[in-house]
């Protein structure tokens, strides 16, 4: 059974848009509270040398408006389109889009993600939720959506599975967004199963 709302505070801003998005049925609307987001850093292995560039990141993760950080988060990405944390700007774009409710250009955010990263969690959660909110809602061919859904959600297993493999014990913020990654990875399998009537998997 997945989550309540409440249970993913303090987790990324991706994924309270997402709990909102289940519990109105439909892809998140815009607004609501700012959480905290743990992709809104950038790790030791990329960091920024050229000051200039470091200063335009800093300053459009920095912006308080959603709107406003879009704007300076794709101006950044036209800048320095081989910038070393152009993963990492495109994963706090597409969070950004899912916070406005914009569906669309959060699922193209994450598809650019995935051609960097084939393995980004935070991408393959959203776009296995959000095709599993499309069957739900009626919106687009159903068979091909449920398997959509069901092949990002087991790709995002198999990528959490093969990073526990190789790297380091992760920290305790980390571990709890990994727990709700698989939290969304098998609910949406759940209910694949389910459609598919395959109770005993469900």
């Amino acid at each position: 059974m997945r989550k309540s709302i409440s249970s993913v505070l303090g987790l990324s801003l991706l994924f309270w848009a997402l709990a909102v998005s289940r519990a109105n049925g439909a892809w998140p609307r815009p607004g609501g509270p700012h959480f905290p987001s743990i992709e809104q850093t950038q790790s030791e292995q990329n960091q920024i040398k050229d000051p200039s560039e470091s200063d335009n990141y800093t300053a459009a993760l920095n912006q308080s408006d959603t709107n406003a950080r879009v704007t300076d988060l794709e101006t950044f990405l036209k800048l320095y389109p081989e910038t070393v944390v152009r993963e990492d700007a495109e994963q706090n774009l597409m969070n950004a889009y899912a916070q406005l409710g914009e569906a669309d250009q959060a699922v193209d955010a994450a598809q650019k993600i995935l051609a960097i990263n084939p393995q980004n969690c935070r991408a393959l959660a959203l776009l296995a939720y959000y095709y599993e909110t499309a069957v739900s809602n009626g919106n687009g061919d159903a068979h091909t959506n449920l398997q959509k859904a069901q092949n990002y959600a087991e790709q995002g297993i198999a990528a959490q599975q093969t990073a526990a493999a190789t790297g380091a014990s992760p920290s305790p913020d980390l571990q709890a967004l990994n727990d709700e990654l698989r939290s969304i990875f098998d609910g949406v399998l759940g209910f694949v199963a389910l459609q598919k009537k395959d109770f005993l998997a469900a």
